[in-house]
C-alpha cells in the first residue's frame, strides 16, 4: 500500500482494494480508491476513511473517530477507539490494525465490533 505523511503529521494510507467481512467470510470485495487518515491529536489519533474521486475531492466513508495506540511492536500496530463523554456512541467498538511485512505496509483492517464486521483495505 502506498502511504505518506502530510505537512500536519497526518499519516495517509492509500488502498486499492476493499473487502467487507462478516463472521469471518468475505461478503463484498471491490476495487476502490480510498485513503485511511490517521491524524495525531491531543495524545490520541483521529482515524477516518474517505473515497478519493478522480478530481481529487474526497467523500467521507468513515467519519473521524478518536483512537489511542494500544500496540506497536514488530509488524503490527493497533489502535482502539476512545469513548467520549458525549452521546451513546461507544468508540471502543472500533479498532484499526495496521499489518506490515518486513517494514512494508500490507493491509489495514478496520474492526467494527458493534456491527460484527471487518473491512480489510489492501494495495
Amino acid at each position: 500500500m502506498e502511504h505518506k505523511v502530510d505537512a500536519q503529521g497526518t499519516l495517509c494510507l492509500y488502498a486499492g482494494t476493499y473487502s467487507r467481512m462478516a463472521e469471518g467470510k468475505v461478503v463484498a470485495r471491490e476495487a476502490v480508491n480510498h485513503v485511511i487518515e490517521i491524524k495525531p491529536q491531543d495524545g490520541c489519533y483521529l482515524v477516518s476513511v474517505a473515497e478519493v474521486k478522480p478530481d481529487g475531492s474526497r467523500v467521507l466513508r468513515f467519519a473521524p473517530k478518536k483512537m489511542q495506540m494500544v500496540k506497536a511492536e514488530g509488524d503490527e500496530v493497533e489502535l482502539e477507539g476512545v469513548d467520549d463523554e458525549v452521546g451513546d456512541l461507544h468508540l471502543h467498538d472500533y479498532e484499526l490494525h495496521i499489518h506490515l511485512e518486513h517494514g512494508m505496509l500490507m493491509e489495514v483492517v478496520l474492526h467494527l465490533h458493534d456491527r460484527g464486521m471487518e473491512i480489510v483495505y489492501e494495495k
